[in-house]
């Protein structure tokens, strides 16, 4: 199963946003008149939808899961070291205008700003959450988009902080379909996922990826593990309910 071309297209342009951001911060290699003529000289036979693929593979492999298709949709059968895999359908037709869209602009000029394009870009408003005290010795675990962007932004202001240490993302695959689910939550699952893999790459100094729960096994809770963004109200609640509620056998 793939995602849908509307939210192939929405992942593209949030990544892309994403890696502007993270490029413009270290000085501009991906994009730019230098980016332009470095692919004119090697492109060949290739097209723009294939030069759009090739920066997201690359910023995947040196920030793992930060920016590849796999994350975001769960991606059944994809190696971790893939950022596509097999049977992924890039959108060469849209490629032009999605181009254009992502370089025409100024990059995003700090995280808030980011978060408030990404956020845009999925069609969802951004509610930031009262979070509790962030010590090095925090353990959270994510629930939502405002979740997830709340804690980027605490992280980001933080200091002596591990964000793939500290962190755990529970946000079901968007690829799953469940028959009380609202036309919406596919593109909430897949910004909470988006947001939460680019992390260590917005963060700057954090390699390893954002760990995701596994929802079909038991959660194992963290000593002091807190939970971010599990309401009455949260998308999904009565799912991640049942999964804190599985015990091993």
């Amino acid at each position: 199963m793939t995602p849908d071309p509307r939210s192939r297209r929405l992942y593209y342009t949030a990544a892309l946003a994403g890696l502007r951001f993270v490029d413009a911060r270290g000085g501009p290699r991906r994009f730019g008149v230098d980016a332009d003529a470095r692919w004119g000289q090697l492109t060949g036979d290739l097209h723009l939808a294939d030069r759009i693929d090739l920066l997201l593979r690359d910023a995947d492999a040196q920030w793992p899961g930060a920016f590849g298709a796999r994350s975001v949709f769960d991606l059944p059968e994809v190696a971790e070291d893939d950022a596509f895999g097999a049977d992924w359908v890039p959108l060469p037709e849209d490629a032009p205008d999605l181009w254009h869209e992502a370089t025409t602009q100024p990059p995003p000029a700090s995280i808030p700003a980011l978060i408030d394009t990404l956020f845009a870009t999925w069609e969802t408003p951004f509610a930031p959450l009262l979070l509790p005290e962030l010590t090095p010795t925090s353990r959270w675990l994510l629930f939502t988009p405002d979740a997830v962007a709340s804690a980027l932004l605490a992280f980001a202001a933080g200091s002596d902080l591990a964000w793939s240490d500290q962190v755990l993302v529970a946000a079901p695959s968007p690829l799953l379909l469940l028959p009380t689910d609202p036309a919406r939550a596919p593109l909430t699952r897949a910004l909470t996922r988006q947001l939460a893999a680019m992390a260590p790459a917005l963060l700057g100094h954090q390699l390893r990826p954002t760990a995701f729960a596994a929802l079909d096994q038991p959660h194992q809770a963290r000593p002091a593990e807190q939970h971010v963004g599990l309401g009455l109200n949260t998308p999904d609640h009565d799912l991640f309910q049942a999964w804190l509620r599985l015990k091993a056998a």
